[in-house]
């Protein structure tokens, strides 16, 4: 299998497993809380390794960014929750969700893009990761 098959098809495991978390667990305070620091610390690691953009060595860019991009998911979150058992009849609410990962696959990439990151930066990152800040 290549990576970029590999790729996709994480993306779509990934998405999904999301959108069923969303709208199995009702959002609280804990659970938005625990689902924030998830995506900003997987944010934030995600762009140590790998991209050579201004924005991302700039800290105070660097924060903005991982902090709107975590509000933004915490938002999808109760959004999907909320929204599931009112709208999960109709059809263009669910070809919504179903394009879910080629939303975040067309997202990834422009970030990739416009962050300078190596190709394929987030599908390697638990790989480049470990070898960077691990000595095997």
């Amino acid at each position: 299998m290549n990576i970029a098959l590999f790729e996709k098809l994480v993306y779509i495991g990934y998405m999904y497993a999301f959108i069923i978390i969303f709208i199995q667990i009702k959002p609280n305070s804990i659970t938005n809380c625990i689902f924030f620091g998830y995506v900003f610390l997987t944010t934030w690691l995600l762009y140590l390794v790998g991209c050579d953009s201004y924005i991302l060595k700039n800290i105070s860019y660097k924060l903005i960014i991982t902090i709107s991009y975590s509000l933004f998911c915490v938002i999808c979150f109760n959004m999907i929750h909320h929204t599931w058992k009112i709208y999960n009849k109709y059809m263009v609410y669910k070809l919504l969700l179903i394009g879910a990962p080629i939303y975040y696959f067309l997202a990834v990439k422009f970030a990739e893009k416009q962050l300078i990151c190596k190709e394929y930066h987030t599908i390697l990152f638990p790989f480049n990761f470990i070898v960077k800040n691990i000595k095997l």
